[in-house]
């Protein structure tokens, strides 16, 4: 399987050539598809719920671009696989693509993977060695498998109804004529009976344990020992399902293509389930070199730096959620249909709100006014004189530090606006030296942030 690397927010190369090439470029099935549809293509999105993104990022799609323009990547992270067809003598071939942050370089994309072991607290790229990494799908799937378990396992054990055959003395349910009279005749002192109970051994608890399985026998064995809170309930899951081992992987795939989640109750089980699905499959056919019509794994960069900045801030600011509804900010005190979600508010004295955007502003056709009305808007509900934009951005070549400004309010001097990127070093010589000079800056934004 061919792979390509592409950047985010960048052209797809050779997306602008002739029409013939045009037409048959392998990513214009996901032609201006978006966050809401990918999910139905096989692809494992983060975050998983809508709500969880706000409205622009909510629908911007994986490639934009018309037929007469470039095909552009949009604000995603991640690996997709494409299976195509030649028009000529209907050969399939298999097209792989894996999106890297605009920090990347020819050889590593460090600031990706910073960002994914923060936020999923899990180090791909030190518990990997070179070779083991070139698998990228894999890797980014198992790294995502720690806090969908846990997220999930929140809500306790999923259960379900199920129905099971038996043939024994004890009876306690429906009684099966038909397969008494097949089993049971002459009569041995046996009956055979069904009965229907709710249980926490079902195909969904297999699924789990069948993934833990592949994680053990992967290179990223080691992630189970290192936690030991994940290990333990690892542990727990496989006594609980042991019964997994009576079927074949393929067996345990189906039931769960089949019966998808739809409780109210158990929703953060169905992101979990299609990330096992789908780490599943590709161990039953990394061996074939063969993929589904789509499928892959993407994050979505504006939520991904989100999470990593609510690292470094959650011990002095609150992080709104507004899937859950939580910490939400009224905008008028008779009316609650108008509500807003800062990304940050600072607790108890701090009164700085700050906000988060994964955007290139030294790219011309990136405004920021927008953003700077946000940021105005919250200062003015909250009252506060205080207001954060931060953003990535590279080091100055001239200073070799991130740029940051200050904006003074024209009729209030006490309020201000403060742009501050944390600088991404891309000419780090290796993910040690990357993190060394990542963790300072992340110490200068701390000490700036909590000083204002």
């Amino acid at each position: 399987m061919l792979m390509i690397r592409l950047k985010d927010n960048s052209p797809v190369p050779g997306s602008s050539d002739s029409d013939d090439k045009k037409s048959s470029h392998p990513f214009e099935c996901l032609k201006n598809e978006s966050f809401s549809t990918l999910k139905n293509d096989g692809i494992v999105t983060f975050p998983y719920f809508k709500q969880d993104l706000d409205v622009i990022n909510a629908n911007a799609p994986l490639f934009t671009g018309t037929s007469s323009d470039d095909t552009f990547v949009g604000d995603y992270l991640g690996v997709i696989n494409v299976k195509l067809k030649e028009k000529v003598n209907q050969k399939e071939t298999y097209q792989s693509a894996f999106i890297t942050s605009r920090f990347c370089t020819d050889t590593n994309d460090y600031f990706l993977y910073y960002m994914l072991e923060r936020v999923f607290n899990f180090p791909i790229i030190e518990q990997l060695t070179t070779q083991e990494r070139a698998d990228t799908y894999f890797s980014l799937l198992i790294c995502s498998f720690p806090r969908l378990f846990k997220q999930a396992l929140v809500k306790g054990l999923f259960r379900q109804y199920r129905t099971f055959a038996h043939n024994d003395s004890n009876v306690r349910g429906t009684i099966d004529i038909n397969r008494q009279i097949k089993t049971n005749v002459p009569f041995l002192g046996k009956i055979a009976y069904r009965t229907r109970e709710y249980t926490d051994d079902n195909w969904l608890i297999y699924l789990i344990c069948a993934t833990i399985q592949a994680v053990k026998a992967s290179p990223f064995r080691t992630m189970l020992t290192k936690d030991p809170e994940l290990n333990l309930l690892a542990n727990h899951i496989l006594q609980i399902g042991h019964h997994f081992t009576r079927y074949t992987t393929w067996q345990i795939i189906n039931q769960n293509e089949r019966h998808p989640i739809h409780h109210a109750y158990y929703l953060e089980y169905q992101p979990l389930q299609r990330l096992c699905l789908a780490i599943l499959k590709h161990q039953a056919t990394k061996y074939s070199n063969a993929v589904e019509e789509t499928n892959g794994i993407l994050f979505n960069a504006s939520w991904l730096f989100e999470e990593y900045v609510n690292k470094l801030l959650a011990p002095s600011f609150d992080h709104p959620d507004n899937r859950h509804q939580t910490k939400a900010q009224k905008l008028f005190a008779n009316n609650n249909d108008y509500l807003f979600y800062p990304d940050f508010i600072g607790k108890d004295q701090l009164q700085v709100v700050a906000d988060t955007k994964y955007k290139d502003f030294s790219k011309n056709n990136v405004h920021v006014h927008d953003d700077l009305l946000q940021i105005l808007a919250y200062m003015y509900r909250l009252a506060f004189n205080a207001g954060v934009l931060i953003y990535p951005d590279t080091l100055n070549p001239g200073t070799g530090k991130p740029d940051h400004q200050k904006l003074e309010l024209i009729h209030s001097p006490a309020a201000n606006i403060y742009r501050y990127s944390i600088g991404v070093c891309i000419q780090a010589p290796d993910y040690h030296t990357f993190k060394q000079i990542i963790h300072q800056r992340e110490k200068e934004l701390i000490r700036f942030i909590t000083e204002l």
